[in-house]
Parts: structure tokens; C-alpha cells; sequence
């Protein structure tokens, strides 16, 4: 009986059927699952493909039983009623998916991330006679700036309220993001004790005597200790995790007379009549525990300076650098880390967050040059080195290409810090000589004990598809460069586009 059902079947020409099918339809898979990768089609399309080979067998087997044999065959009872109920599950199967979506991946699950930020913007004397004793004064401010001082408390007051009432706004269709602020007298002066990243590195300067430095110690503790606490205060008090903390401290400055004249220099006419600007230092502090379970701070930051015009205000400033802050450490600050470049297209990442999926969108933000005190100094030679060899590489291609520069500035969505193309080249040749003379000086002068970098180049920006994530470890395909030279590199940090 076994014998004459394979007979039976190898007559009808069954098993070579079947078997040419199932190779058809890999081939066909195959074929588009290469598609999708080439030319980053939808993942839906291979998943409709699969369903519909997996759900057409039933047809296919009725088929090749009943008319595999040589010779005509009638119609049969199960091939009239079979065929067509075959036919209409996948019409509804088809229909209903649709409908609900089934046939697309899943979006990116980023429930278990909940990524939260603390923002205020202080202004108060304290701030700025801490930033008076920081090289930032010391080398910009007092040159141009014959006075600083805070902004009037009413003016302050309609400044947060801008910032926080459109930070909100924002973010408020980001399930995962949350912008918290602070409430109360209490909170705005826990969040005012706070000190700059300049005034940090500040504390950190160890050419001093041993008196001096053992006060700074003991201050920079005080400063480590209360932001730490702070940190728990909100973590309590909203039952999360603050990711971080962006401080803001703004100012006025009145210009001095090169100043004043640097400034109509800039400006192309005189603007005597107005000598104020703002300015703001902006420091982000972020918790971390060591493998010994103590805490240590993390920071960042920068100066940044506000001549405004007619139609720009310093509120709305404050707000796109604050949005700009947040979207680039949204998801933990750095979704992952390149650690394989397979070709010059594709890369393995190492994840920090789990919850993404096959065709997510990824983006290098930049190259990081991570200099610290702590480093032997060959390692710090290597970074600096690299980091001239990266800027010498922006430099020839953009000299090369001048009508592409502010095509770049345009892409990063960042102000243009040249007055013509030629000023651009002239400048960057300059910086690039003067990081070559001073080499060793640098090297030697490096006292950044609390920040994570030194220096970030955006103009190394690249863009990434996740292809297939296994374990912690993502497959991501380039599918973008800013320029043709944002080539990726092991240890390229990757976020979430």
C-alpha cells in the first residue's frame, strides 16, 4: 500500500511540483528580501510575500496532485470547492490585514525607555562671578566685555516661561521623552546652587599651590555632592530616572569698545547705539555609577553668545538650543557604538538599548576626540592627532568644493560661523597650523577630568539602517553621508534618527 502511494505520486509528477514550488518561492523571497535592502523598500513587502506562498500550498498541492499526471484530467470535487475557498481566506486574510496593519513590522518599541530631562535657566550673580574665573573670561570676555551682569527678574520670569511653555509643546506627542521643570521656590533654588561646566573645569585646574587647590577640592566636592542629591530630589519626587540635567546661565554683556567695533566689523554697519548682548553658558550633567557603586558626574557644555536682530529674540534662541540638546540625547544619549566595519557600507553597532528592530533609522551625529587628564599621554597624542587629520580632511574637500560649504551648514542646522567662503578657508588653514604648533602644549595643558569629550566633529555625519539585530549586536547598512568622506569608524557613536 505504502509502495503504490509513492508510485501514485511519483506518477502524478508530485514531488516535482511541490519541490520546484518551494525552490521558486525562496528564489522569490530571496530576490526581495535583496530588494528591500538595495533600495530600502518597506519590510511589509517581504512579509505579504511570505504569507502569500505559505498560504497559496494548499492550492498548489490540489493542483499537482489532481493535474501533475500527463494526459488531461477532469475537474474535481475538491479542486472546485477547495481552490476557490483557498482563494477567498487569502482575499480576507489580505483584507484584514491590511486593515490592522499586519503585514508591516512593528515601529521601533521604545516603552521601556523614559528618557527624561530637567531644564532651567538661571541668571544671578553667583553665576557670574563663578564664570569670571574661568578661562572662558579669561581668554573672550575680557576683551570684549567691559561688564556682565543678570537679567531683571521680570525679564527672566517671561524668558523660562517661553522656553518651558514651547519645550512642552514640543515634546508633547513624545510618549517617550519627558521635560521636567522645576515647580516651586524650592526647586529653582536647589537648581540655582548648580555650577557651569566652566566653573567645574575650573575647580579641576591642578597648576595651583596645594593650598589653593585643597579649597577647590573641597568646593568642587560640595558642588559633586548637591547635584547628586538634586538629582535624587526629582528621581523621588517624579518616581524615574533623570537622564540629565541642561543648565542654563544667562547674562548680559556690556561690550567693550573693540567690542563694540569687532561687532560693526561683523555687522557691515555701525550699531553704536546698542552695546548689550546676551550670552549663556549651557552645561549638561548627567549621573553615573562606577563598577564600584559610586557615583560620578558627567558633564558637557559651552559658551555661547547673542547679538540679536529685529526679528530674533533670546527666548526663542534658548529654545531651539534646548530642543537641539535634548533630540541629541534622546534614547540614553548615544543609541549604540560601532564596533566592526564590515565594508565601507556596513557596520555592526553594539547596543545599549534593545527595543529597536530591523528597519530602524540610525544617525552619526559626529566624530568624538575624547581627550582626558587621566589618559596616558600617547593616547591623548593619538586623539589630537586624529582629530587634525579629520580637520585637514573637511579642510581639502571644502576648499575643493566651496559652493558645498553652506550646503553643510544648511544639513547640520547650525548657525554659518563665516562671513564669506574665503574668510571659512582662511580661518580653518589658520586653526589647522596653529593645532600643529601648539601640539604639545595642548597635550600638556589638558585638565578635563569630569567631561566625556573634548571636541566633536559634525561634519562626520552619516546615516544607518538596522538590517537584522541579534542578541545586543545590529547589523546597520550606510544609506546616507552628509560628505563623501563621513566615512564610519570603530567607536563612531549612533543614535536614533
Amino acid at each position: 500500500m505504502k509502495k503504490s502511494l509513492i508510485k501514485n505520486l511519483l506518477d502524478r509528477r508530485f514531488p516535482q511540483i511541490v519541490g520546484s514550488y518551494f525552490v521558486g518561492a525562496t528564489s522569490l523571497l530571496l530576490f526581495l528580501d535583496w530588494l528591500v535592502v538595495k533600495y530600502h523598500l518597506s519590510d511589509f513587502i517581504t512579509s505579504l510575500a511570505l504569507f502569500g506562498v505559505i498560504s497559496i500550498i494548499p492550492t498548489v498541492v490540489i493542483l499537482a496532485y489532481f493535474h501533475g499526471a500527463p494526459g488531461k484530467d477532469e475537474w474535481t470535487r475538491v479542486e472546485r470547492y477547495g481552490i476557490p475557498a483557498n482563494i477567498i481566506f487569502i482575499a480576507i486574510a489580505l483584507f484584514v490585514g491590511n486593515k490592522y496593519n499586519l503585514w508591516e513590522d512593528a515601529p521601533p518599541d521604545h516603552s521601556k525607555v523614559y528618557d527624561t530631562f530637567i531644564v532651567h535657566i538661571s541668571s544671578n550673580n553667583k553665576n557670574i562671578e563663578q564664570f569670571k574665573l574661568t578661562d572662558s573670561w579669561t581668554e573672550y570676555g575680557v576683551t570684549y566685555a567691559d561688564s556682565l551682569y543678570p537679567v531683571d527678574n521680570k525679564e527672566l520670569e517671561h524668558i523660562r516661561n517661553y522656553v518651558n511653555v514651547n519645550l512642552k509643546k514640543e515634546f508633547m506627542h513624545y510618549q517617550d521623552i519627558t521635560i521636567n521643570l522645576p515647580i516651586n521656590e524650592k526647586e529653582f533654588n536647589m537648581l540655582d546652587d548648580f555650577v557651569s561646566i566652566q566653573y567645574m573645569l575650573y575647580l579641576d585646574d591642578e597648576s595651583v599651590d596645594e593650598e589653593t587647590k585643597n579649597r577647590r577640592v573641597e568646593e568642587g566636592n560640595i558642588a559633586h555632592d548637591h547635584i547628586v542629591e538634586s538629582f535624587n530630589y526629582f528621581d523621588n519626587k517624579h518616581n524615574t530616572y533623570t537622564d540629565k540635567v541642561f543648565y542654563i546661565e544667562l547674562f548680559k554683556a556690556k561690550l567693550s569698545n573693540k567690542g563694540k567695533r569687532l561687532r560693526n566689523l561683523a555687522k557691515l554697519k555701525n550699531l553704536n547705539d546698542e552695546i548689550h548682548v546676551y550670552g549663556f553658558t549651557s552645561s549638561s550633567f548627567r549621573v553615573v555609577l562606577d563598577d564600584d557603586g559610586d557615583d560620578y558626574l558627567v558633564s558637557t557644555g559651552d559658551l555661547n553668545g547673542y547679538d540679536l536682530e529685529h526679528d530674533e529674540t533670546i527666548e526663542n534662541e534658548l529654545f531651539k538650543s534646548i530642543v537641539k540638546k535634548i533630540n541629541n540625547s534622546s534614547f540614553g544619549s548615544h543609541l549604540g557604538e560601532v564596533v566592526n566595519i564590515l565594508d565601507s557600507n556596513l557596520v555592526n553597532i553594539k547596543l545599549n538599548n534593545l527595543d529597536v528592530i530591523r528597519g530602524t533609522d540610525l544617525i552619526c551625529l559626529g566624530r568624538n576626540y575624547a581627550m582626558k587628564s587621566g589618559e596616558e599621554i600617547d593616547e591623548r597624542k593619538q586623539a589630537l592627532r586624529k582629530f587634525i587629520e579629520d580637520e585637514k580632511t573637511i579642510y581639502k574637500y571644502l576648499s575643493a568644493h566651496p559652493n558645498h560649504l553652506e550646503k553643510v551648514y544648511d544639513d547640520l542646522d547650525t548657525y554659518i560661523d563665516y562671513t564669506s567662503t574665503d574668510d571659512w578657508i582662511k580661518t580653518t588653514e589658520n586653526k589647522i597650523d596653529s593645532l600643529e604648533i601648539n601640539f604639545e602644549k595642548i597635550i600638556n595643558d589638558i585638565k578635563w577630568k569630569s567631561t566625556e569629550e573634548s571636541w566633536t566633529q559634525k561634519k562626520f555625519r552619516y546615516y544607518l539602517r538596522i538590517l537584522n539585530v541579534q542578541d545586543s549586536i545590529a547589523t546597520a547598512k550606510i544609506t546616507g553621508k552628509l560628505l563623501p568622506f563621513s566615512y564610519p569608524e570603530v567607536g563612531d557613536k549612533i543614535n536614533l534618527k
